[in-house]
Protein backbone atom coordinates (compact mmCIF):
# COMPACT_ATOMS: atom_id res chain seq x y z
CA UNK A 1 0.00 0.00 0.00
CA UNK A 2 1.82 3.20 -1.32
CA UNK A 3 -1.42 5.78 -0.13
CA UNK A 4 -3.31 6.39 2.75
CA UNK A 5 -6.54 4.49 3.54
CA UNK A 6 -9.74 4.85 5.38
CA UNK A 7 -10.12 1.58 6.25
CA UNK A 8 -9.81 0.15 9.77
CA UNK A 9 -8.78 3.34 11.30
CA UNK A 10 -11.87 4.97 9.98
CA UNK A 11 -14.32 2.03 11.38
CA UNK A 12 -13.07 2.69 14.72
CA UNK A 13 -13.33 6.60 14.50
CA UNK A 14 -16.93 5.51 13.68
CA UNK A 15 -16.74 3.41 16.62
CA UNK A 16 -14.98 6.01 18.58
CA UNK A 17 -18.40 8.93 17.69
CA UNK A 18 -20.80 6.77 18.84
CA UNK A 19 -19.38 6.11 22.46
CA UNK A 20 -18.16 9.21 23.12
CA UNK A 21 -20.99 10.67 25.52
CA UNK A 22 -21.16 6.79 27.44
CA UNK A 23 -17.86 6.63 27.90
CA UNK A 24 -17.03 9.95 28.78
CA UNK A 25 -14.04 10.96 26.76
CA UNK A 26 -13.05 14.29 24.54
CA UNK A 27 -12.53 12.84 21.08
CA UNK A 28 -10.30 14.88 18.32
CA UNK A 29 -10.15 13.81 15.16
CA UNK A 30 -6.68 14.32 13.65
CA UNK A 31 -6.43 13.29 9.44
CA UNK A 32 -3.77 11.36 9.20
CA UNK A 33 -2.35 8.57 6.35
CA UNK A 34 -2.14 4.80 7.76
CA UNK A 35 1.09 4.45 5.50
CA UNK A 36 3.16 7.31 7.32
CA UNK A 37 2.45 5.50 10.44
CA UNK A 38 2.63 1.96 9.31
CA UNK A 39 6.15 2.96 7.78
CA UNK A 40 7.25 4.62 10.97
CA UNK A 41 6.50 1.95 13.21
CA UNK A 42 8.08 -0.96 10.73
CA UNK A 43 4.47 -2.34 10.55
CA UNK A 44 3.23 -3.89 7.20
CA UNK A 45 -0.35 -3.68 5.90
CA UNK A 46 -2.76 -6.32 5.35
CA UNK A 47 -2.75 -6.43 1.81
CA UNK A 48 1.01 -7.55 1.92
CA UNK A 49 0.69 -10.16 4.85
CA UNK A 50 -2.18 -12.39 3.65
CA UNK A 51 -2.64 -14.33 7.34
CA UNK A 52 -3.40 -10.13 8.05
CA UNK A 53 -5.30 -9.58 4.95
CA UNK A 54 -7.71 -12.41 6.30
CA UNK A 55 -7.99 -11.36 9.78
CA UNK A 56 -8.63 -7.78 9.03
CA UNK A 57 -11.32 -8.98 6.48
CA UNK A 58 -12.95 -11.53 9.32
CA UNK A 59 -12.68 -8.59 11.62
CA UNK A 60 -14.11 -5.72 9.94
CA UNK A 61 -17.28 -8.99 9.17
CA UNK A 62 -17.23 -9.10 13.32
CA UNK A 63 -17.95 -5.52 13.92
CA UNK A 64 -20.48 -5.40 10.83
CA UNK A 65 -22.56 -7.66 12.68
CA UNK A 66 -21.67 -6.48 16.77
CA UNK A 67 -21.83 -3.01 16.00
CA UNK A 68 -24.48 -2.66 13.46
CA UNK A 69 -22.51 -0.97 11.32
CA UNK A 70 -22.54 -1.15 7.33
CA UNK A 71 -19.08 -2.12 6.13
CA UNK A 72 -18.99 -3.88 2.55
CA UNK A 73 -15.61 -4.09 0.89
CA UNK A 74 -15.46 -1.73 -2.48
CA UNK A 75 -16.12 -4.17 -5.44
CA UNK A 76 -12.39 -2.67 -6.68
CA UNK A 77 -10.96 -2.69 -3.03
CA UNK A 78 -7.09 -2.59 -4.40
CA UNK A 79 -7.74 -0.10 -7.05
CA UNK A 80 -9.15 2.01 -4.08
CA UNK A 81 -6.53 1.21 -1.72
CA UNK A 82 -3.78 1.25 -3.77
CA UNK A 83 -4.45 3.38 -6.82
CA UNK A 84 -6.53 6.26 -5.47
CA UNK A 85 -5.69 6.41 -1.57
CA UNK A 86 -6.66 8.88 0.65
CA UNK A 87 -4.56 11.32 0.19
CA UNK A 88 -6.55 13.46 -1.50
CA UNK A 89 -9.22 12.94 0.82
CA UNK A 90 -6.64 13.37 4.40
CA UNK A 91 -5.99 16.63 2.72
CA UNK A 92 -9.21 17.78 2.61
CA UNK A 93 -9.82 17.13 5.66
CA UNK A 94 -7.43 18.89 7.17
CA UNK A 95 -7.92 21.96 4.92
CA UNK A 96 -11.60 21.50 6.51
CA UNK A 97 -10.58 20.39 10.08
CA UNK A 98 -8.67 24.40 10.18
CA UNK A 99 -11.01 26.37 8.80
CA UNK A 100 -14.12 24.42 9.99
CA UNK A 101 -13.11 21.87 12.69
CA UNK A 102 -16.66 21.16 13.41
CA UNK A 103 -17.21 19.89 10.26
CA UNK A 104 -15.06 17.67 10.26
CA UNK A 105 -16.66 14.29 12.04
CA UNK A 106 -19.54 14.68 9.70
CA UNK A 107 -17.24 14.69 6.76
CA UNK A 108 -14.95 12.05 7.99
CA UNK A 109 -17.88 9.72 8.21
CA UNK A 110 -19.53 10.44 4.64
CA UNK A 111 -15.92 9.71 3.18
CA UNK A 112 -15.63 6.60 4.73
CA UNK A 113 -19.20 5.59 4.20
CA UNK A 114 -18.70 6.74 0.27
CA UNK A 115 -15.81 3.60 0.22
CA UNK A 116 -16.88 1.08 2.69
CA UNK A 117 -20.78 1.32 3.02
CA UNK A 118 -22.08 2.26 -0.24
Amino acid sequence: MTKGSLEVKGTMELILCRYQNIWNINLQLRPSLITGIMKDSGNKPPGLLPRKGQYMANDLKLLRHHLQIPIHFPKDFLSVMLEKGSLSAMRFLTALNLEHPEMLEKASRELWMRVWSR
